[in-house]
């Protein structure tokens, strides 16, 4: 990471080199096949490819689509100026330049959460229902955008609202960690194996996400109603950020998500978080980017 587009460079020598899309070249029927293998992602990079000539350019227009998507999602809820602050930091640049697979299915979520109107609400479910088949983590934030402890939110009691804005991202998190092995497997899915990683995430880089978690919990019933769908996230991300190194991914692909509910905050609040936000954005650029190794800091975990 820091090094070069990994997940791109592979991606461009794959498509450039392969024609036939995993259906045809494993010969898949079931469900749970097309699910493991994200044939979806498959098939739109292929013909995308046919279509410019080159898996470089297809893939840097998925790349362009994750951008403007972020930024139509964040320009209007709030001044550029932050905006810009949170799409620009690295990683969340990695995300749309590199990591492009899992940044477009959630890009394509953040999509479906602008489809407000009642008539575009069948486009919405078929982006929804799309998205697994690009990434299948996607299952797992649909969970959260659908949240099955919503009924809880009928409750005026604000350790009930706590609750079902926290308790259905920890049982994501314990899903793809904890049992994730045994999911994959019922699924025939190739990553079984990999979920079994003892190594943790960054703790360095969790530091701000875990100043965000609590100051929300500490905002009003009302916001933490509001603003669910994040805590919820964050959950998930904690008890990843335990066993799985690549899990920051999660906020950083939903980054824009992330953004409007710390916008959403009491001013008082949201100054405080958007300071610290300031001081881990250039935490970050020093943790991250390749010219910083001069200073011999390292790299991240």
């Amino acid at each position: 990471m820091g090094k070069g587009w990994i997940d791109y460079t592979w991606y461009v020598d794959y498509f450039n080199s392969n024609t036939l899309s995993l259906i045809e070249q494993r010969d898949w029927t079931s469900i749970t096949q097309f699910l493991s293998g994200e044939v979806l992602w498959d098939l739109f990079v292929l013909r995308a490819t046919e279509i410019t000539g080159d898996a470089a350019i297809a893939l840097r227009i998925i790349s362009f689509f994750i951008c403007l998507i972020w930024g139509l999602f964040l320009f209007r809820k709030m001044p550029i100026y932050w905006a810009l602050t949170f799409l620009l930091n690295p990683i969340s640049i990695t995300m749309a330049m590199d990591v492009i697979r899992n940044g477009f299915a959630w890009s394509l979520i953040i999509l479906s959460l602008m489809l407000t109107q009642k008539w575009l609400q069948p486009l919405k479910f078929l982006i929804c229902v799309a998205t697994p088949f690009i990434h299948t983590n996607s299952a797992a934030l649909l969970l959260l955008v659908f949240n099955p402890a919503i009924r809880l939110f009928q409750a005026d009691k604000k350790f009930k609202v706590i609750l079902s804005s926290i308790l259905p991202g920890v049982a994501v998190g314990l899903l793809v960690t904890v049992f994730g092995s045994s999911v994959l497997s019922s699924i025939g899915d190739r990553r079984a194996g990999e979920i079994a990683d003892t190594r943790s995430g960054s703790y360095t880089e969790i530091i701000f996400w875990v100043i965000l978690f609590i100051i929300q919990l500490s905002c009003s019933t009302s916001y933490i109603k509001n603003n669910s769908l994040t805590i919820n996230i964050l959950a998930w991300y904690f008890i990843m950020n335990l066993s799985i190194p690549w899990s920051y991914r999660l906020w950083s692909a939903a980054i824009p998500l992330m953004a409007c509910a710390i916008w959403e905050m009491p001013k008082e609040k949201r100054d405080l978080v958007l300071l610290f936000w300031l001081g881990y954005f250039f935490l970050l650029y020093i943790y991250w980017t390749p010219m910083f190794n001069w200073l011999d800091l390292g790299t991240p975990d």
